[in-house]
């Protein structure tokens, strides 16, 4: 059997080709379920005052405020962190932005988490869809 030539500058061209467009597709899918995730969060919590399905609101400014982020090797929705910091990894989630929003999601012991609980219900989608564009 014939040993199949390739030129060593080809083969590693084909694996920076093939790893940034699995890359890029695995980026926008983390755009996707942040996005997806933020909406279903704020479709669930009534905006403006009164009782949400998870926390009472005084105002709308903590729903309002929670945003929806991926990352993607050491860039989170695109902003640049530390040089090599999660470098490899792919992921998304939700955030409070307000300073109190860590006491909406751990006061007593998780009974009005929200984040969490939206994110955790997504997860299994995510993984599979994720492992779609590895396969092979």
């Amino acid at each position: 059997m014939a040993k199949a030539a390739h030129d060593m500058g080809q083969v590693k061209a084909w694996i920076k080709e093939m790893y940034g467009n699995r890359a890029i597709a695995a980026a926008a899918l983390c755009a996707k379920y942040a996005k997806h995730a933020e909406e279903n969060l704020k479709s669930k919590q009534a905006v403006g005052q009164g009782q949400g399905y998870y926390w009472t609101n005084q105002t709308s400014m903590a729903i309002d405020r929670v945003k929806g982020y991926w990352f993607l090797d050491g860039k989170i929705s695109g902003v640049t962190l530390y040089a090599g910091e999660r470098s490899g990894s792919v992921g998304w989630g939700l955030a409070h932005t307000m300073e109190y929003g860590k006491w909406l999601e751990l006061a007593r012991n998780g009974q009005n988490a929200a984040l969490e609980p939206n994110v955790r219900a997504m997860v299994a989608w995510f993984l599979d869809d994720l492992r779609k564009i590895y396969a092979d």
